[in-house]
């Protein structure tokens, strides 16, 4: 493949249904070019795709801790929620980025007869694999489940083992929905992978509501409706291809992804035993550590999705293709890096200044109480310090992803969990779930920094003075966004009590914060933002047209 010619795409739908043409590198010196352009664009959709996702995702903590508080049935539901993701996350989700969309998209430049057989394999491989292993969780819910959460009092474990084996099937359908994602990003048609976690989520809201605080398995079946769900939103996205059933383990395309993913393998399991012993640690400490955690995560979670992950699928299937033109791989990286540093640092600062009244004005009410709010709190500040660091992480493991070295980040993840315990085992005991949750921080912000010393090392992703001239212009307007975030909480009536309150503050410094960013950012000319306002506006300015005529 010559990465110095723009593909040509096998199927070129409209730019309404997702297609977002790859285009060439900038000269050096030009900053946010063409490149940007198109990460920014690509970013968009997926980050449209994703607000609508964390809204929902929002709305369903909230009617899950509205009619089960932060109690310890939602730590068991956490755990047999936690189970099938963990799994798929090894079988499936890490060979997503690095593994199906370089394979597919090199079959994908080559013909959609070749894509289309390789596709059905891959699909009906993780059909056999993922029914099998549904089976044996469903068999062994009980040894899984006290493995995890082996630290909850009798009655919630017990709670914990039934759901698991409701939740088990999931993993089918969930394995199905991240291939056929991997399928369309290859392709560059967005929108679609971009809109499956808003589909599931909306399930499950619809599945906790209609539980009404009484039945909690009905909430768990909503975990396979979602997933199903997600499958059929996502089937339209394959038109062109010819899908059929086929076993056929000696194909070519299954060994490049099996040396890919050979390496991922170690990765995702030091990972999991991660997050494994995270849970039961936590579990131990306190009953209701889990469901503060995982309100906290919830937040915290909001902007690395809508910024990070968006940022980054973005710039993946560019990255891919310009990997043998270190100088293009270069800009594009480089761009990545800086997009999401300007969108996430601002965030990362107001949901810190105003960690409480979120917390409060989306979670305290029902049986979540005042209590709960402030213990949230604290973690969810604590939580943030690693967040720009995780950020910044992903395009750089996808940088490395795309030029074929998933070994790399996977040793670096090794490290991240060696950083973990060192931090966690000595304030477990003072700080209880605290410590754990500045573990994890330390986690990802000690993986992030070696993965960044590597990527300058091999490619020199921060060369330039670009980087250097972000960084400054951000710590400015960032620092304007502190000082009017905190300008209305002290203005803010102290006469107004509780959710008003909350609303008052977390409303009034979002827009005035959001204001004097964008004014600074406008001043100070921060290119990455002028480029993502662009290719927004470009997108929304046809839909306003039609609907004006």
């Amino acid at each position: 493949m010559d990465i110095n010619e723009s593909p040509v795409p096998l199927s070129e739908p409209p730019a309404a249904e997702g297609y977002i043409p790859l285009e060439g590198a900038a000269p050096e010196g030009q900053g946010v070019s063409s490149t940007g352009a198109g990460i920014a664009t690509g970013a968009a959709l997926i980050a449209l795709g994703n607000i609508g996702s964390r809204l929902l995702g929002m709305i369903r903590e909230m009617a899950l801790f509205r009619y089960y508080g932060a109690s310890g049935m939602v730590s068991a539901f956490t755990v047999a929620a936690q189970v099938p993701q963990l799994l798929y996350d090894m079988l499936i989700g890490g060979l997503i980025s690095s593994a199906l969309v370089p394979v597919f998209s090199e079959y994908a430049e080559r013909s959609m007869d070749e894509l289309s057989d390789v596709v059905s394999i891959v699909l009906s491989i993780s059909v056999v694999i993922t029914i099998v292993v549904a089976v044996v969780l469903s068999v062994g819910a009980s040894v899984v489940a006290t493995l995890i959460g082996g630290g909850l009092p009798s009655e919630y474990l017990d709670a914990a083992v039934s759901l698991l084996k409701v939740t088990s099937l999931s993993i089918v359908f969930l394995g199905l929905s991240g291939v056929i994602s991997g399928v369309l990003f290859s392709l560059r048609r967005f929108v679609l992978p971009a809109f499956v976690v808003m589909v599931f989520n909306a399930a499950l809201i619809v599945a906790i509501v209609a539980s009404r605080g009484n039945a909690i398995v009905i909430a768990a079946s909503g975990l396979v409706i979602g997933a199903l769900l997600q499958v059929v939103l996502q089937l339209p996205g394959l038109r062109g291809l010819r899908i059929g059933f086929r076993l056929d383990w000696r194909h070519p395309a299954l060994r490049r992804i099996a040396l890919l993913y050979l390496p991922m393998l170690l990765g995702i399991a030091v990972a999991q035993f991660g997050a494994l012993l995270d849970r039961r640690l936590a579990s131990g400490v306190h009953p209701q550590a889990i469901a503060w955690m995982r309100a906290a995560t919830t937040l915290q979670q909001f902007p690395q999705g809508l910024v990070a992950t968006a940022v980054s699928m973005a710039a993946l299937p560019t990255l891919t293709r310009q990997a043998n033109d270190l100088p293009a791989f270069r800009r594009t990286l480089g761009v990545a890096l800086r997009m999401v540093l300007v969108l996430i640092v601002p965030m990362v600062v107001a949901l810190f200044l105003l960690s409480a009244p979120t917390v409060a004005l989306l979670f305290q009410r029902g049986l979540f109480l005042p209590e709960d709010t402030a213990q949230t709190a604290q973690a969810l500040r604590v939580y943030l310090i690693g967040l720009p660091f995780a950020a910044i992480d992903l395009p750089l493991v996808y940088a490395f992803y795309a030029r074929h070295d998933t070994l790399t980040p996977n040793l670096v993840a090794i490290l991240g969990v060696v950083a973990y315990l060192v931090v966690a085992l000595p304030l477990i005991a003072p700080l209880g779930f605290i410590g754990l949750v500045a573990a994890n921080s330390a986690q990802l912000t000690a993986h992030a920094l070696v993965m960044l010393y590597l990527a300058h090392r091999r490619f020199d992703a921060v060369r330039g003075q670009a980087f250097l001239q972000t960084l400054l212009k951000l710590g400015i307007a960032t620092l304007g966004l502190a000082v009017a975030v905190v300008a209305v909480e002290v203005v803010v009536p102290p006469a107004l009590n509780g959710t008003l309150r909350a609303a008052a503050i977390v409303f009034g410094s979002v827009a005035a914060g959001g204001l004097v960013f964008l004014a600074l950012a406008r001043v100070l000319r921060i290119a990455e933002l002028e480029t993502l306002g662009r290719r927004v506006l470009e997108r929304v300015r046809p839909g306003l047209t039609r609907r004006a005529t």
